[in-house]
């Protein structure tokens, strides 16, 4: 079973997608041609004119603070470092990929960093 299988059908309902658009959207064109909002023009109205941009300067002698922003962040356990990464397979860098002339795996986070 599925963990997240409520939670998943909850949104699929809550968006109003049948089972050709969730289909589609889940397993990808082999289910259906009817619907495909990744290949879409979307437009989004919002009221109003753009507001003017204004820039902040700090006041001189002001404390400053650092700020670390960390997105995409993900842990995978059979990532294996020297592996090539351009494999064909939907994940690389882990086995049984071979070792490629170029384009290797060595920029992954350890899983300390991501805990």
């Amino acid at each position: 079973m599925f963990v997240l299988q409520d939670e998943v059908l909850t949104v699929f309902e809550k968006v109003g997608l049948g089972s050709d658009e969730a289909c589609n959207i889940v397993v990808g064109d082999s289910c259906s041609k009817g619907y495909d909002p990744w290949h879409q023009k979307w437009s989004v109205p919002i009221p109003g004119d753009k507001p003017p941009v204004t820039h902040h300067s700090p006041e001189p002698g002001s404390p400053v603070t650092g700020v670390l922003h960390i997105t995409d962040i993900h842990y995978d356990p059979l990532y294996t470092p020297g592996l090539t990464r351009d494999c064909g397979e939907p994940l690389c860098c882990r086995p049984p990929n071979a070792q490629g002339k170029a384009k290797l795996c060595h920029v992954e986070q350890e899983k300390q960093t991501v805990l």
